[in-house]
């Protein structure tokens, strides 16, 4: 059996771990080298409507779907992936109690190979508690905690009769122009064994991370069979940080 029969069953399965992964990726990224400078406070009873304006939206992705049902948003409070995460780094839990986390639609291809974007954007009471979460989990410590958090997720959503192969690397191309800036590619690759035959499926999420001011956004891009265009990567990231640093200073 073709292996383009499997790869959409198999990035469903994965896209639902990486949709974690997703959402504790916002406070996990690695500090960058450019000074903080003065940013202007958003209040809280600004931070859903700024965290709204940075996200991606149809108009930047004319030429994929948005997929029905899809993004949403949450006030304060942390998700289970994000609250494991914090107790594996040590971070306090109450840096996950943001003003505001919003995520954007998912815009798809809907063909093969597999192409998914998102975004998500989350609004910190302060700069400083931007900056903590960044220093704090930029460790070496925070990358097997983020490796641990993915291999049960896929554990959970894969078939019965797969097998996979996960890892996180850094990438080598960060966001340019950001106060902090990171960004993580996972890999997994999975045996889907059927009637005899064995299918190998490579997937990969690239998720792009950085902040501005007390604004904290990750780029998701996910596809199958192929790795992700940086070139289309860069693209993106550079729409979220012009529209970070419009709404914020």
């Amino acid at each position: 059996m073709a292996r383009g029969i499997y790869h959409r069953s198999v990035v469903a399965g994965f896209r639902r771990s990486a949709g974690a992964v997703l959402c504790v990726a916002l406070v996990l990224a690695g500090a960058g080298a450019v000074a903080l400078a003065a940013r202007r406070s958003v209040p809280r009873a600004d931070a859903h409507a700024v965290a709204v304006a940075i996200n991606l939206r149809h108009g930047d992705l004319p030429t994929l779907k948005q997929q029905a049902g899809t993004g949403g948003s949450q006030g304060s409070g942390s998700s289970g992936g994000g609250a494991q995460l914090a107790r594996c780094t040590g971070v306090p839990t109450e840096h996950l109690d943001d003003w505001a986390s919003v995520s954007s639609p998912t815009f798809a291809n809907g063909g093969q190979p597999e192409l998914q974007v998102s975004s998500a954007t989350s609004i910190a009471p302060s700069v400083a508690r931007v900056a903590s979460d960044f220093a704090a989990l930029s460790s070496a410590r925070g990358k097997v905690c983020l490796q641990q958090l993915l291999d049960a997720g896929l554990r959970s959503s894969a078939p019965k009769n797969a097998s996979f192969k996960a890892s996180i690397a850094v990438m080598s191309s960060p966001v340019i122009g950001a106060d902090h800036t990171f960004d993580y590619r996972v890999t997994v690759v999975l045996r889907v064994t059927e009637k005899g035959l064995t299918v190998s499926v490579p997937v990969y999420a690239d998720l792009i991370a950085f902040g501005w001011g007390q604004a904290e956004v990750v780029l998701q891009v996910l596809t199958s069979l192929a790795k992700p265009s940086a070139s289309f990567e860069r693209k993106l990231a550079n729409v979220l940080v012009a529209r970070a640093r419009a709404q914020i200073g």
